[in-house]
């Protein structure tokens, strides 16, 4: 697992590569909270991501309500087939944004 960050002038951009373990969870919702006081806009890039699993839309949905709070934009680019699923069967298409 293999998770970058790149800081740009109106966003941070976050991308996931493989297959996240147990201990890369925390280290993924620490990196989205850092982003948040960094910029107004934060994408997390899935395109390289292999898996999706409960903990990983829990932090995915955690990330989603901070930023409305906050009124900042969350939104996950290039999700996998299995995540848009996931959105569809549990109807979090107006919490996770998609870009």
């Amino acid at each position: 697992m293999k998770i970058t960050e790149v800081c740009k002038a109106d966003r941070v951009e976050i991308t996931l590569y493989g297959v996240l373990e147990a201990r890369d969870y925390m280290q993924l919702k620490q990196l989205i909270e850092n982003a948040f006081d960094q910029t107004k806009t934060v994408l997390l890039d899935l395109k390289n991501y292999l898996s999706t699993d409960t903990i990983f839309l829990a932090v995915c949905i955690n990330a989603a309500q901070q930023a409305k709070l906050k009124q900042l934009k969350f939104a996950l680019v290039n999700p996998t087939p299995q995540l848009q699923k996931l959105k569809s069967l549990f109807r979090l298409d107006g919490i996770l944004a998609t870009s």
